[in-house]
């Protein structure tokens, strides 16, 4: 047996499945395939199927393919057993696909286990199980850094300039998360492209530009003396509203 359609064991891992939040966030159930063969002479009349006793994996509800299993354009349905199947008698590879439906505490926590079943005998023989990761995302961050401030321009709006002068921005944002399983390989391909971005979710009604509008008109008494000091405010204020979508929880986790 071996996943994700190689020997190499550094990348035996899959990302956790998430289902989706509302219309801006798909579902998303990234795929490891898992692929088993026969070794020797098996019986002829041999079945077997896949499983994961941990309960970290599901296994997709389809039917063995010679061919690596492509990730799907849509989520599958999952069981915790696989149908039984005869293994090709040439040696060659039978193809299934397994996702992540609880994330890992350690390396390798997520077995899958082959059970041969002759017909006509009770019970079965396990005859591989091989350990693979599903990995998540922790400790999620986002750092707000203070570029301009706000100035107030001819024209009686704010701008946000720099300590030149310049327009600029008021802040950058970046975002952080750890990968949730220590030691696993930085350069197996499931980890190596991510990416952690921010994402902005505008639920409905319209958002505003904030500025101070509408002067408000002051008029001095005959009898004030020169000089004389006053306080605002002298604008009214337009506020803007922005609502955003809940904080999304990954399955399992």
């Amino acid at each position: 047996m071996e996943f994700n359609n190689t020997p190499d064991t550094s990348d035996d891992m899959v990302m956790l499945s998430t289902p989706a939040y509302g219309s801006d966030i798909p579902a998303s159930q990234p795929i490891m395939d898992v692929a088993v063969r026969a070794v020797g002479a098996p019986p002829p009349n041999m079945t077997v199927t896949l499983d994961n006793p941990d309960g970290h994996l599901g296994f997709g509800e389809v039917a063995p393919s010679p061919a690596p299993t492509p990730q799907p354009a849509s989520p599958l349905p999952t069981q915790p057993v696989t149908q039984p199947f005869a293994l090709p008698t040439d040696h060659s590879w039978l193809h299934l696909p397994a996702v992540g439906l609880t994330a890992s505490l350690d390396l390798a926590d997520a077995s899958v286990r082959v059970t041969g079943n002759i017909a006509g005998r009770a019970g079965g023989v396990v005859l591989d199980q091989l350990g693979a990761t599903v990995f998540w995302l922790t400790n999620p961050s986002i750092t707000v850094t203070a570029v301009g401030s706000y100035q107030l321009a001819n024209n009686g709006a704010f701008y946000p300039v720099d300590a030149n002068g310049q327009k600029t921005y008021t802040t950058t944002y970046s975002a952080q998360a750890t990968i949730s399983v220590l030691g696993m390989n930085p350069a197996a391909p499931q980890i190596q492209g991510l990416r952690v971005g921010i994402v902005q979710n505008l639920a409905g009604g319209s958002t505003e530009t904030a500025g101070y509008t509408n002067p408000q008109l002051l008029q001095w008494l005959q009898n004030v003396q020169p000089g004389t000091k006053t306080s605002g405010p002298f604008f009214s204020t337009q506020t803007r509203t922005q609502r955003s979508l809940p904080l999304a929880k990954p399955h399992g986790t």
